[in-house]
């Protein structure tokens, strides 16, 4: 008995051979051939609901002269589907389509020619989607030589990639996803993808998800795909300018860090973001601290969050005006007052014994906490300049100048710390000289005035006069007193101090037997790492010492200069000058009439050091 089909086909294929023709057709036929095509046609489909489901349905060129431009196109009726589209096309020669109606509302390609198809399933239906569709346990694409398979995308900012799904969501996904670089990602949800492995384009360097982009000591422009940006060496200010917070993957961080411990407030790290992008409603973040870090959270449309920093240092060297940085809780301010100058040395008569010019008196030092609320959108800073060394006689028999005093630093009204007074200049006919009193935190240590020694300021240490030392500072907050000149033994050293300025030593004085009397050593700062005092002058080497910068913290000043070496031939020593932060300067060696007496050392600046906490 023959089958449903057979007698359809039977049926109609009289009236089949009968009808075709180049023409439009419209038939409830199992088959519909063209026997002349000179122009695109239309076979249109009944509808799906008229047509027996599971009955076979083709559409054929048999002219042969089916092309691009003579195409048949099969259309639908009404809202049918065929392969989810409104129609389909045979568009090469003795080309077909074969398709079947489900009865209810669509059409599906059962069958076509091999080449130029425009939908292949192989144990599953194809759909527009996924036009080649196989369902099967294996695949496999085999070559006696070589083999070689291509995925290709129109630009660079296509994708071309193989994606991985568990229950058609996606779980991995490698190839070219939005660039050219090659990207291994990963995802829980099949939405949020997470690079786990990136390889340049250009370079062919690999960057891990959660591993570190070692930098050179240069500026970066950092790429969607980086998570640790780490400065390795760093010599300069270097700018990070981020990616747009569009092309991060949102909720992702980005961490900053400075690994070469060379992060200062000279060699910075500013980070910028994109185009009108901000960090925390900024238009730029920095580090300035050793060892800094800051890691920010992307929201993936404009907006850098940083949920981690650590603290960062703000120094002024001269005045200004403190900003802080968005995002900070307090400050710890460190705050330092100038020293003051050393005397000059006096000219005398051989046989009379003189002085020498004093040392001047170390700065004050003074700390404080405050709150962001307390400190208000910005302070003012002022800087006290160091006193200027006093300068050498130069007539015969005559006093040196004294030394200016050092200046006043603020923090707004918030904190000061005072300047050291200057030393007094070498004095005459046996007379001592005074040196500068230290700063403390509330008024300025006092100049020494000839023998009289400057007072120190509140809880500062005075000056020396004659062979004593400059008072030493018990405390933490406050300068100690430069050494006095003596007429008749060893200049004073500067005093010491825990913290703050020291003063400098005393400049070498005559005795009235010509003999050239011993000149002070500066002070030194009594912390591990605080400054060291200059080394007094001597024969064959008659400049007193310079005072030597602290070498590590925030809280410790620099060393007082040494006193200059004195002269009965040739000229005498200059005092050293001080260090900064607050040292005081050492005092200039006297020298007889004839010849030429040092000048004293100059006190150094002050210094203010802000520690921002953001947490």
């Amino acid at each position: 008995m023959a089958s449903f089909f057979d007698l359809v086909a039977l049926a109609d294929l009289k009236a089949w051979l009968d009808i075709q023709s180049d023409d439009d057709d419209a038939l409830l036929a199992t088959l519909i051939a063209y026997s002349a095509l000179t122009a695109p046609r239309i076979a249109h489909l009944p509808a799906a609901t008229d047509f027996p489901a599971g009955t076979r349905l083709t559409v054929i060129d048999e002219s042969g002269s089916c092309s691009a431009g003579n195409t048949i196109t099969l259309a639908c009726a009404a809202s049918d589907t065929i392969n989810g589209a409104a129609s389909a096309i045979v568009d090469s020669a003795w080309g077909y389509l074969a398709v079947e109606s489900n009865g209810a509302d669509r059409w599906i390609i059962i069958d076509q020619p091999a080449s130029n198809l425009t939908a292949l399933g192989i144990g599953t239906p194809a759909d527009p989607a996924n036009p080649l569709s196989v369902y099967g346990a294996d695949a496999l694409f085999n070559s006696g030589s070589d083999i070689r398979m291509k995925i290709n995308k129109a630009s660079a900012s296509n994708t071309a990639s193989f994606l991985f799904q568990d229950g058609f969501s996606g779980r991995a996904e490698i190839g070219l996803t939005g660039d050219d670089d090659f990207h291994f990602k990963v995802s829980s949800d099949g939405s949020a993808f997470r690079d786990g492995i990136t390889i340049d384009k250009a370079t062919g360097a690999v960057t891990l998800g959660n591993a570190l982009t070692a930098v050179a000591d240069a500026n970066y422009a950092a790429r969607p795909s980086d998570r640790f940006i780490a400065y390795t060496s760093l010599s300069a200010a270097r700018i990070v300018t981020l990616p747009s917070a569009s092309s991060f993957p949102a909720g992702t961080p980005l961490r900053i860090a400075d690994l070469s411990g060379n992060c200062s407030a000279s060699n910075t790290l500013t980070v910028n973001p994109a185009g009108s992008d901000a960090i925390d409603g900024a238009s730029s973040m920095q580090l300035s601290s050793s060892r800094g870090f800051a890691t920010l959270l992307c929201d993936g449309s404009g907006n850098w969050i940083v949920i981690g920093r650590s603290a960062n240092i703000v120094s002024f060297e001269s005045g200004g005006s403190y900003v802080p940085s968005p995002g900070i809780v307090y400050a710890d301010v460190y705050l330092f007052g100038a020293g003051g100058g050393g005397g000059g040395g006096a000219l005398e008569a051989a046989n009379t014994a003189c002085s020498g010019g004093s040392g001047g008196g170390g700065g004050g030092f003074n700390m404080g906490s405050f709150t962001a609320a307390q400190i208000g959108a910005s302070r003012p800073v002022t800087i006290g300049a160091g006193g200027a060394g006093g300068a050498a006689a130069t007539s015969s028999t005559s006093a040196g100048s004294n030394g200016g005093a050092g200046g006043l630093s603020t923090f707004g009204a918030l904190l000061q710390a005072s300047g050291g007074g200057g030393g007094a200049g070498g004095q005459l006919s046996a007379t001592n000289s005074g040196g500068g009193g230290g700063g403390g935190i509330w008024g300025n240590g006092s100049s020494g005035v000839g023998a009289t020694a400057g007072t120190g300021a509140y809880f500062a240490g005075a000056g020396g006069s004659g062979a004593s030392g400059g008072g030493v500072q018990p405390g933490n907050s406050s300068g100690s007193g430069g050494g006095g000149g003596s007429a008749t033994g060893s200049g004073g050293n500067g005093g010491s101090a825990p913290n703050g300025g020291v003063g400098g030593g005393a400049g070498g004085g005559i005795s009235a037997s010509n003999v050239l009397l011993a000149t002070g050593t500066g002070g030194r700062v009594l912390a591990l790492s605080g400054g060291e005092g200059g080394s007094a002058g001597a024969s064959g080497s008659v400049n007193g010492g310079a005072g030597v910068s602290p070498s590590g913290g925030f809280s410790f000043a620099g060393g007082g200069g040494g006193g200059g070496f004195a002269a009965t031939s040739g000229a005498a020593g200059s005092g050293g000058a001080g260090a900064t932060p607050s040292g005081g300067g050492g005092g200039g060696g006297s020298a007889q009439n004839g010849l030429a007496a040092g000048t004293g050392g100059a006190g150094a600046a002050g210094l203010c050091i802000i520690v921002e906490h953001f947490s």
